[in-house]
């Protein structure tokens, strides 16, 4: 999640032979361009071919005109590809490629029945700007913005093509005066909500591109940003992946000790950090805060701090929680930067208890916030 961004379909909107390429009829058309021998179906790039999903297609290819071209199906990098013909594609021919069962990769063709494509499309043809396309704001949050289903038009004198930002290499992207480089989507700057004019400079094959938009930024809420579904599942896949984690540290039982540098601690042994870098109070601020977010103060954890320096407790032996099993089953609320997400613990004879934990999205990346499960905190006595 990357963060659930579902891809646009590239359609290329063709003058000519391609005209007929609008959808209608019974079955759906979709028009493709290439730029060399190989095609890809939800992008168009050099060197690729149209890939298929794990689910093998029934392929017919054939010219605008009805001729037949052997259509060659062949396995590579465990995807199973339809590649060029052996004479390769001929130019100012238009290609039909037609599926019987079309259970295609990407999302927004997969009902698709005949796909049109012209290996002369843009080849040596120099392409312009013309205009750029977001139909929702910018999403930003916890200072990062999400650009999603940005394209622009790409035209030369015969072909619209719509390209999204992410079919372009090495994007730059200026916006309140300052130039950020643009990766998977995501932009490392937060504006004030509201239109900027945002300058993109990017290449797209040999070509060099230099385009201003006009472009929204929305404040966002998780649920905005990802999705129910997205959200539901980071909450699922982060508790299971960090509970043992969270649930040892809680009683200081995660760490190494220096069993030679040991001190009593109200009767209990306590030994000093193996770890150089969690040795000191400092250390281990750092250690903590690189897994819960610093909205939130330190929970107590089972440690001792004395003279600067950071020990745990020796064999603390906490053994495990006495439950049968312990799961994220939904989400209660979200904002703009936190998720609460409801936690269900069974126990031994089948009965259960909600509790309930939180995720922060911190500068881009997933923090844990409020745990409230009683077994998983650590409380002080005296």
């Amino acid at each position: 999640m990357k963060f659930g961004r579902k891809m646009l379909m590239l359609a290329v909107l063709c003058a000519g032979l391609l005209s007929g390429c609008s959808g209608s009829g019974e079955s759906e058309v979709v028009c493709l361009d290439s730029l060399e021998k190989e095609y890809v179906i939800d992008r168009i790039d050099p060197d690729q071919v149209f890939v298929l999903s794990e689910y093998r297609n029934d392929v017919r290819l054939t010219t605008l005109e009805g001729d037949v071209i052997p259509a060659q199906v062949e396995q590579r990098d465990e995807k199973e590809v339809i590649a060029a013909p052996e004479a390769g594609y001929q130019k100012d021919t238009v290609y039909v490629l037609e599926l019987n069962q079309s259970k295609l990769e990407n999302e927004a063709i997969k009902d698709a029945k005949k796909l049109y494509f012209s290996v002369d499309a843009i080849e040596n043809k120099e392409l312009k700007i013309t205009d750029c396309n977001l139909e929702d704001a910018i999403l930003t949050n916890s200072g990062k913005s999400y650009i999603r289903d940005l394209s622009f038009d790409l035209v030369n004198s015969e072909l619209k093509i719509y390209k999204e930002v992410d079919h372009f290499s090495s994007v730059q992207i200026t916006v309140d005066n300052k130039t950020y480089e643009y990766q998977d989507g995501i932009l490392p700057v937060q504006p004030k909500d509201g239109t900027h004019v945002v300058d993109f400079r990017m290449e797209y094959g040999n070509q060099q591109f230099e385009y201003s938009c006009n472009l929204n930024f929305k404040t966002a809420t998780l649920a905005e940003l990802y999705g129910q579904e997205d959200l539901l599942e980071i909450g699922k896949t982060m508790f299971a992946e960090n509970y043992e984690k969270l649930y040892g540290l809680a009683y200081g039982a995660i760490f190494d000790v220096d069993e030679t540098q040991m001190i009593d601690v109200n009767g209990q042994p306590f030994a000093l950090a193996a770890d150089p870098e969690i040795q000191t109070a400092e250390g281990f601020e750092d250690f903590y805060y690189s897994i819960y977010s610093k909205k939130y103060p330190m929970v107590d954890i089972r440690m001792h701090q004395q003279n600067g320096k950071v020990y745990f407790p020796v064999a603390s032996g906490i053994g495990g929680p006495m439950i049968r099993s312990i799961e994220v089953v939904d989400i209660q609320k979200s904002t703009e930067d936190e998720v609460w997400y409801t936690v269900r613990a069974t126990d031994l004879i089948g009965g259960s208890q909600d509790h309930t934990y939180s995720l922060v999205l911190e500068v881009g990346e997933w923090k844990f916030g409020v745990i409230d499960i009683p077994f998983m905190q650590y409380v002080p006595y005296d």
